[in-house]
């Protein structure tokens, strides 16, 4: 059955991709004034919400129609790099920056935004576009909200054992111990999808080498390296929370339910909770009165440590939209970024749908307090460091959370990941 529904699937994809074909190429083109724009999040109110500004557009401007299409997320990709390879590339299509934006801007497949000046940039974060900046060009606009990870935790369990929020690691290190010495679970975890860990081995080494040190590690630069001292005292330092025993037993093979993130933390029997600022979805299904026992703090300073504490682990703009090289109206395409997804209509509806807008002064659209404190946050930052599984190929970014999931388990030494991940990232160079 699961098969059959697949296999279904992937032929709807392709006539999908056929019939796209030409909307921007010159090839079987439909009627001058068409556009086409491709993303994800079929049947969700995000989805809708593409869908009535793509509508606006088209009913606000004579001579165009853009006309919008979904796929799963499963599928998208696939389905994005078919269109490519033929020629059947939608005018404006979505992607996520970085690694799943750069083929195509070294295959000159995608529109360099920069001749609109200001036109674009003016709303939003400077910080929005680096995902989406490539060789000092700009390929892209957020058309979604600002995810930031921080220290989720009970204000209840924190005022019960007189906790204050801690500000340095070794402040951290004693309100864990107060908490577990109590019977609270110092820190939840459910590390099965491995992405949990690898948010602690980001933040630690940002906060102990500073934000070029990644950077470095991956373009092989002033003498940059996986084996560089920030990334192993980060493994160290995960180890001793290892064996301090702040997470829960198990916590490696433990997952996160969609909609019960996380169900340790909500009934109160672990104390902190390291998570994207998507938890603010879990915590609006609460009733009131136990929504405000939740508060959040910033990743804490490392004694000696080089990184900027108002700096975050995160992403600036989330999902992006992209203009095609061949798209025959470039012109159309940057209006509706610009004057439709740019729009402060638009940046109010996405808050209405509990999303951060990635735009200075986030907090005027918004009325969660919580909500506008993550809005500061991301003001305050001057650097947002992306999640390494999105900045990574997808070969390295496997390999990069198993690395970091042995690293929990203490199957690997914290020089061992160094290492590890320092030659992936040379054999992954060696074949291109």
């Amino acid at each position: 059955m699961g098969l059959k529904c697949s296999t279904t699937f992937a032929v709807l994809v392709f006539i999908q991709v056929f019939v796209s074909v030409g909307n921007c190429s010159g090839e079987g083109a439909l009627a001058t004034g068409h556009l086409t724009i491709w993303s994800i999040n079929p049947n969700t109110p995000f989805g809708d919400l593409t869908d009535r500004f793509a509508r606006q557009f088209s009913a606000e401007n004579a001579g165009f129609i853009l006309n919008s299409v979904h796929f799963p997320n499963d599928y998208y990709k696939t389905a994005l790099r078919t269109a490519m390879q033929n020629r059947g590339t939608p005018d404006i299509f979505h992607n996520w920056g970085e690694s799943s934006l750069r083929p195509y801007v070294l295959e000159d497949k995608v529109l360099a935004l920069d001749f609109t000046g200001e036109q674009l940039r003016k709303p939003f974060l400077p910080v929005a576009f680096e995902p989406v900046t490539m060789g000092g060009k700009t390929y892209g606009v957020p058309y979604s909200g600002l995810t930031g990870v921080f220290f989720w935790y009970r204000k209840d369990l924190f005022d019960k054992f007189e906790l204050a929020p801690p500000k340095t690691w070794r402040e951290f290190l004693e309100v864990g111990e107060i908490l577990k010495k109590n019977g609270i679970v110092p820190l939840a975890l459910a590390n099965k999808n491995k992405w949990p860990g690898s948010l602690y081995y980001m933040y630690l080494v940002d906060r102990i080498g500073g934000h070029a040190v990644f950077r470095d590690a991956m373009a092989g630069r002033n003498g940059g390296s996986f084996t560089n001292p920030a990334f192993v005292q980060a493994g160290e330092l995960i180890q001793d929370l290892v064996r301090r025993g702040f997470f829960p037993e198990g916590f490696n093979r433990m997952q996160d339910e969609p909609g019960t993130w996380n169900s340790l933390i909500i009934s109160g029997k672990a104390g902190m909770y390291l998570m994207g600022s998507w938890f603010l979805n879990a915590l609006d299904k609460l009733p009131s009165e136990m929504k405000e026992k939740f508060d959040f703090f910033g990743f804490p300073t490392v004694g000696g440590g080089k990184g900027n504490p108002d700096d975050l682990v995160g992403s600036p703009g989330q999902d992006y939209l992209a203009v095609s090289a061949s798209c025959r109206h470039p012109d159309a395409a940057v209006k509706f970024l610009s004057e439709y997804v740019g729009s402060e209509s638009y940046f109010r509806e996405l808050a209405k749908l509990g999303v951060v807008p990635p735009v200075q002064n986030a907090e005027t659209y918004l009325a969660d307090p919580v909500a506008r404190k993550v809005a500061r946050a991301f003001q305050a930052a001057e650097h947002v460091q992306i999640y390494y599984d999105v900045v990574m190929t997808p070969t390295m970014a496997e390999i990069h959370k198993l690395l970091v999931h042995q690293l929990f388990e203490l199957r690997l030494s914290p020089e061992q990941v160094a290492r590890n991940h320092r030659d992936v990232i040379l054999s992954e160079f060696d074949r291109r």
